[in-house]
């Protein structure tokens, strides 16, 4: 077998070699964003299956599990009253905390005036 060695040469003016340039340029730019539009498509899909709809089902699955109830009873004042000392103490503890590991802390005075329950819009998102 004798290799055989097959030679184009286009002989054109410039405007085939432009257009002809154009072309390939067009095509190619097409293929690569057909490509990216694929690939957008598919990364779309995934997170429709794996993102989506499991957390639908999982909402759902929670909407079932969770028995009706009557609204909670608003608590007393003297819970209101119970509430803050609690929470007081817990600030002064945190504070006495930091006070042991660095002595140079300049004292603070502090009154808790007021608080806001944060747990009421936050059904289900611990686990």
């Amino acid at each position: 077998m004798n290799p055989t060695v097959l030679a184009l040469t286009y002989q054109g003016t410039f405007a085939d070699n432009a257009t002809t340039a154009l072309k390939m340029t067009l095509l190619g730019m097409g293929a690569v964003f057909a490509a990216l539009a694929l690939l957008w498509a598919v990364l779309c899909l995934f997170k429709l299956f794996f993102h989506d709809l499991p957390a639908k089902r999982e909402k759902e699955r929670e909407k079932e599990e969770e028995p009706v109830s009557q609204a909670p009873a608003q608590p007393a004042a003297q819970d209101d009253a119970e509430l803050v000392a609690v929470l007081s103490a817990a600030v002064a503890a945190v504070l006495a905390g930091e006070r042991e590991q660095n002595p140079d802390l300049p004292p603070t005075g502090f009154r808790v005036v007021s608080y806001k329950r944060m747990n009421q819009g936050m059904k289900g998102q611990r686990k």
